[in-house]
């Protein structure tokens, strides 16, 4: 499941640095997508594979940070 949070234009997302925060179960993995003012601009759940972790994480190029919470 994919949600893309719609905020401001195409060009102050490019200038703007984004944080990811992932959190981790055995089964599945909820990616949260925010920009520098803590503003969801993404959000997806999926099945907890490395590989396909790191596709979505890919297509934000401009991550500054990700964050991690397991249990």
């Amino acid at each position: 499941m994919e949600r893309a949070v719609r905020s401001g234009t195409r060009q102050r997302r490019r200038m703007m640095d984004f944080y990811a925060g992932l959190d981790v179960s055995l089964e599945a993995t909820t990616i949260c997508v925010v920009d520098g003012d803590g503003k969801v601009i993404w959000e997806a759940k999926l099945d907890t594979d490395p590989d396909a972790i790191a596709l979505l994480l890919a297509k934000w190029e401009l991550l500054k940070r990700v964050g991690l919470e397991a249990f």
